[in-house]
């Protein structure tokens, strides 16, 4: 919750006014609804800052914070009841948005907070904004109040400490209602919940007044929401050199178990480079910063990873449990590079599940390796999964996609006066690699030769089968999840049927990837330890 003063009061009308200023354009475009599959209760409670006594009938505006996002329109006034609460429900489709909760005191001053809702988490999301007010009168003493902490030392979400602040030390009675049929007559209890949920709260105390001989009854109640899952606010700064970016777009990714999927997308255009994600369950995250054709930095610094890595594999993870806006990220320059009378091209499509009917991979990133497999130069694949290195020196590189979360092959590439043009490149972004060939995608047929790791799940010993036309020798890598190789073996593969031997009892469970190269072909399995 802020607090703003009269000399602020504008900036709260100003967005009030953009809000409804976008729910007429919303109208007008008919993209206004309150109907959808997903649903948002927001809930709140205003009382007196004196006593915590709760203040009834208090006018409450709801606004969608439409700066948020765009396409989120919404306004609504709400009262408080006689226990100070007030509430709100919208239906929506979208998957995030925020709400600016207003309200003023007796001298008009503003009160404001904004709350945000996301739902790649669970279709329902319940926000609470609270407010506590000064009231123009004197309040007396003899009101109920009491506090709480959630999950008091980090060992049970559903667990919760209370705490009477009742303002009078002449309390001779108390009782507790935890809402699940349960209380309490302790100052401070200690209760455990048995299923998550929202619960009434309340307690009722006894007070004996000063003279000794007068009784004064006093209540109040409060609404809490016991969950397993907490949620927190992630963000931080993007660097360009010296200064922070003007114009850029960072990219966030969960740890999902086994996978690494994307959930976000921060696109900023202002002086101070920030990023900001809301709402975030706790977990492992990744993060990405790119810049947009239109930021004064595009064409000089590499897309980076938090940690300032240019690729998932060597990136730190963010373990996510508590509100951070200190996650900075210093863009990597790209160095200047001699021009050069090459050109390489290619294309990139998406085929998760091998029905060998890909569909392009839009603004797909391209990085140009050199021997020491360092990036020298990045691209992003066109709508139709085209992308092309102009002007590239006549020697060596490596065609690496970058893909989050995906494990790639990278493509060796000559060029020379004789050959200075490599075309018709083919990457395919499958369900956990990126694989790929020169001259068509024919030149993944080697793929074929190769069984999928079995069993899988591992749980002592992995095999693989090889069927090859002719004797080969292999390199054999086991990589984590993280990108570490953690097992390398040399082999020859004889012509006809071999099967292959990898010891993974030692390892921990989880997910790996298993790497096998050989006559200047590759390919990437993907097995569970279990």
């Amino acid at each position: 919750m802020t607090y703003s003063k009269n000399k602020n009061k504008m900036t709260i009308m100003t967005k009030a006014l953009l809000s409804l200023l976008a729910i007429l354009i919303s109208v007008a475009n008919g993209a206004f609804s309150q109907g959808g599959k997903y649903e948002v209760v927001l809930i709140g409670q205003i009382t007196n800052n004196q006593n915590g006594g709760p203040i009834n009938d208090q006018e409450v505006n709801i606004y969608a914070d439409s700066l948020y996002t765009m396409d989120f329109s919404y306004h609504k006034t709400v009262y408080t009841d006689e226990k100070g609460f007030f509430y709100d429900t919208l239906k929506t489709d979208l998957k995030k948005g925020a709400f600016i909760v207003t309200t003023q005191d007796y001298l008009d001053i503003d009160y404001d907070t904004t709350v945000y809702f996301r739902f790649n988490w669970n279709p329902t999301n319940t926000l609470f904004a609270n407010f506590k007010l000064p009231l123009p009168d004197p309040v007396l003493g003899h009101q109920a109040n009491f506090e709480f902490i959630e999950n008091p030392f980090n060992t049970n979400a559903l667990e919760f400490q209370f705490t009477d602040i009742t303002n009078s030390t002449n309390v001779v009675f108390r009782e507790w209602d935890f809402g699940d049929e349960n209380g309490s007559n302790e100052i401070s209890p200690l209760h455990t919940y048995s299923e998550p949920g929202v619960y009434r709260v309340s307690l009722y105390v006894v007070i004996l007044g000063s003279e000794g001989n007068t009784l004064f009854e006093s209540y109040i109640e409060k609404i809490i929401n016991v969950k397993y899952d907490y949620y927190f606010h992630l963000g931080g700064t993007v660097y360009a050199g010296y200064f922070p970016i003007d114009t850029g777009i960072v990219y966030l990714y969960k740890v999902n178990g086994q996978d690494i999927v994307p959930i976000d997308t921060a696109i900023f255009n202002e002086q101070y480079g920030h990023y900001y994600f809301y709402q975030l369950l706790e977990g492992e995250y990744f993060v990405k910063a790119d810049i947009p054709a239109s930021s004064n930095a595009y064409g000089t610094f590499f897309p980076t990873y938090y940690s300032d890595e240019f690729f998932w594999t060597e990136a730190d993870t963010i373990f996510h449990n508590i509100t951070n806006f200190d996650y900075d990220i210093d863009l990597i320059p790209i160095p200047q590079v001699t021009n050069g009378q090459g050109l390489i091209n290619g294309n990139i499509s998406f085929d998760p599940f091998g029905e060998k009917d890909p569909s392009p991979a839009c603004y797909a990133e391209l990085l140009l390796l050199n021997d020491n497999d360092e990036p020298i130069s990045v691209i992003h694949s066109d709508e139709n999964g085209d992308f092309s290195f102009l002007d590239v020196e006549l020697t060596s590189f490596k065609v690496f996609a970058e893909v989050t979360g995906k494990y790639t092959n990278a493509i060796n590439v000559t060029l020379d006066q004789n050959n200075p043009v490599i075309e018709n490149i083919e990457i395919i972004i499958a369900s956990h690699t990126v694989n790929g060939g020169l001259n068509g995608i024919s030149d993944l047929e080697w793929n074929s030769s190769f069984s999928e790791v079995y069993p899988n799940p591992v749980s002592e010993m992995a095999s693989i089968k090889i069927d090859l036309h002719e004797t080969t020798d292999i390199s054999i890598e086991i990589y984590n999840n993280t990108g570490q190789l953690i097992k390398q073996s040399y082999k020859t593969a004889y012509s006809g049927e071999t099967t292959v031997f990898i010891k993974m009892d030692s390892q921990p469970s989880g997910f790996y990837f298993l790497h096998i190269s050989g006559e200047n072909q590759q390919l990437t399995k993907k097995f569970i330890k279990k």
